[in-house]
């Protein structure tokens, strides 16, 4: 029996639907042609009201519509669709691609972004490694310039250091001369059994962080950790399950939002200190009453490192070696902070002090005079004819001199008393040489040929042997002979010389 209802059948719609809307949405451009074709048979009204071409043409004016390509058609309905708006389109679409234009405008904006989060500890971290990448690139290209460049800075800094160094030492010592002399403490290490410097420790210490974990979000597991020195390490896994196990009962117990994070969790005189991002927390065993720069310097941490390592963390497997370079940023986590001695001036400390000033200034002053000392012996001996200094050397208390000496020169121990100066402290090595002095040579001569009392023999500056008086001319032949062949002799002057017939 037929329905009498006037609705269209459900069925007939939907096989419509499924036999049409395929074909349209397979192939959008094909549609469009279609629909160009549609537009194309009909005509358009003047009142803007479409009509079939076969209308009544005296109330109609028909506009015929140019022949297109195929081809054509899907771009020229785009375009009766967009209108005007396409020449805008066109032009964002060219400022899109145009790689050049799109760097300036880039380039414009970018350092006003910078200063607007120049202040962002974010920020910071991320330049860091491009900073530090770009002064090993410096160094290693011109380590001269770069060196030239930094070295006001570095004197400037040298001496701050060297300031705040002295500063230390100086407190240092008031602190361990006060502490040493603790009479009350060192009967509490005696009566308690421990050692002197853990009962120090428990007087004088305020916070010291003894343990930093670096653990994964997700899972629970312990990616790494770092020990203080002289703390006690304890298990890092069990810690980081530990956590995952209090956060969840508390969640599950108390109807605690997983939004909501553990923050510290205290036992005695041992508190854990726990700072969380998206995919990392850090969790800091810290021993006493931490100040708040602690909580900065974990919060810094934490996402310098969930933004270094954001693609380890999202990705992490299980293999934790990915995470050995995050030793340094925890290890700058373990912070302490020691009671400050007192400014009031120690009477042991002065007296010490002024002792040690005092053997200072001797000392440099000894060593000075010394010094002095030396030096005048050196230049004495480079101003002795027939002696040359070849090196010369003051190490502590003793001395090394090598070079050298005519035979015929002064005696270089003899001039070391004139300078009070201990001949058993000095090393000499001297090698000998023939000296071409005129003092030297006169003496040389005298030495050798050994004239009777009737000749004379001197050496002028210029080196010119003379001779006077007269001799038997067997002895003065062999003398000339050897005058002459002495290094060192200019000439030989006779002219007031004679020589004799001896029996």
């Amino acid at each position: 029996m037929a329905s009498t209802s006037g609705k269209p059948s459900k069925t007939s719609q939907k096989d419509k639907i499924s036999s049409e809307t395929p074909q349209s949405m397979a192939n959008p451009k094909k549609a469009a042609q279609d629909s160009f074709k549609d537009v194309a048979s009909n005509t358009i009204d003047t009142n803007g009201d479409a009509r079939s071409s076969g209308s009544d043409n005296t109330s109609t004016k028909h506009l015929e519509v140019p022949e297109i390509a195929a081809e054509d058609q899907f771009d020229f309905l785009v375009g009766l669709l967009t209108g005007s708006q396409q020449e805008e389109i066109e032009e964002i679409k060219e400022k899109i691609d145009d790689l050049p234009l799109f760097v300036d405008r880039l380039s414009e904006a970018l350092p006003e972004a910078i200063i607007k989060r120049g202040d962002d500890r974010l920020m910071i971290q991320a330049f860091t490694p491009v900073v530090q990448k770009t002064l090993d690139a410096a160094t290693q290209g011109d380590p001269d310039e770069f060196a030239r460049r930094l070295l006001p800075s570095i004197r400037r800094s040298i001496r701050m250091i060297v300031e705040e160094t002295v500063d230390k030492v100086v407190t240092q010592l008031n602190y361990s001369l006060e502490h040493s002399l603790n009479i009350r403490w060192r009967i509490e290490a005696l009566q308690s059994g421990r050692p002197f410097s853990e009962v120090v420790l428990a007087h004088t210490l305020k916070y010291r962080v003894e343990q930093v974990l670096l653990i994964h979000k997700e899972t629970g597991l312990l990616l790494n950790q770092v020990n203080h020195e002289e703390g006690s390490s304890e298990d890092g896994d069990l810690i980081s399950s530990m956590l995952s196990a209090i956060q969840s009962f508390i969640q599950d117990s108390f109807k605690v939002g997983n939004q909501s994070q553990l923050e510290n969790v205290r036992m005695g005189d041992f508190e854990l200190f726990i700072e969380q991002e998206k995919d990392v927390v850090i969790a800091a065993a810290v021993r006493g009453v931490p100040t708040a720069d602690l909580e900065h310097v974990l919060e810094d941490a934490t996402n310098y490192l969930q933004l270094v390592f954001d693609k380890e963390l999202k990705s992490f497997d299980g293999d934790t070696s990915v995470f050995e370079d995050t030793e340094d940023t925890l290890r700058a986590c373990l912070k302490s902070d020691f009671e400050v001695p007192s400014k009031k001036p120690n009477p042991i400390l002065i007296a010490a002090l002024s002792a040690l000033g005092l053997f200072i200034v001797l000392s440099l002053g000894f060593n000075i005079y010394r010094g002095q000392q030396w030096r005048g012996y050196i230049n004495t001996l480079k101003s002795e004819a027939g002696i040359m200094v070849t090196q010369e050397n003051r190490r502590g208390g003793r001395y090394e001199i090598s070079g050298l000496r005519d035979s015929y020169a002064k005696d270089p121990t003899e001039l070391l008393k004139l300078h009070n100066i201990n001949p058993q402290k000095v090393t000499a090595k001297w090698e000998g040489y023939a000296a071409t002095d005129p003092i030297l040579l006169e003496q040389r001569l005298k030495a050798t040929l050994k004239a009777p009392a009737t000749a004379l023999i001197s050496v002028d500056s210029n080196r010119n042997v003379i001779f006077k008086g007269y001799a038997c001319e067997n002895w003065s032949s062999i003398a000339l002979t050897l005058t002459r062949m002495l290094p060192g002799v200019n000439q030989v002057d006779t002219s007031a010389f004679e020589s004799v017939q001896c029996n």
